[in-house]
């Protein structure tokens, strides 16, 4: 019977995840024109279902955690330096791939006073409001 937390069969431990963001990291460092995790991954024999697996896997672990940010991250500012720049050949695709990839939303905006019904009134209806507002005074 195997003991409890016995990690001797596991491939990827902290040490071996390491060393594969780094990969990852240095590939995108190399390669400038580069804006997709997948196509780095790819490039170092790894795949996005893997990226993911150390993702969950380490989502407690502080070293981990922060190196798999710190990749995501750098794609993330690649893209919008690029974009704003002018170097990204078109800006309609930078919008999705952020949108797609780096969960970058549309602003909404949300009437909260008005609850999304009319605020301009007929003249009719604010003589009405008047006389009610006058009626209701009077009663008080």
């Amino acid at each position: 019977m195997a003991q409890k937390d016995n990690n001797n069969a596991e491939k990827w431990t902290e040490k071996e995840a390491l060393k594969a963001i780094k990969k990852v990291s240095d590939y995108n460092i190399e390669n400038k024109g580069n804006y997709h995790l997948g196509l780095a991954l790819i490039e170092n024999d790894l795949y996005p279902e893997l990226w993911a697996y150390f993702t969950n896997t380490f989502k407690d672990n502080p070293l981990v955690f922060k190196a798999i940010k710190k990749v995501e991250s750098f794609l993330e500012a690649r893209i919008i330096n690029s974009t704003m720049s002018g170097e990204a050949r078109g800006q309609a695709m930078a919008i999705f791939y952020l949108k797609n990839k780096h969960n970058y939303r549309d602003k909404t905006e949300t009437d909260i006073t008005s609850k999304g019904e009319s605020i301009i009134q007929s003249p009719e209806e604010r003589e009405k409001e008047i006389a009610d507002l006058i009626k209701k005074a009077k009663k008080e």
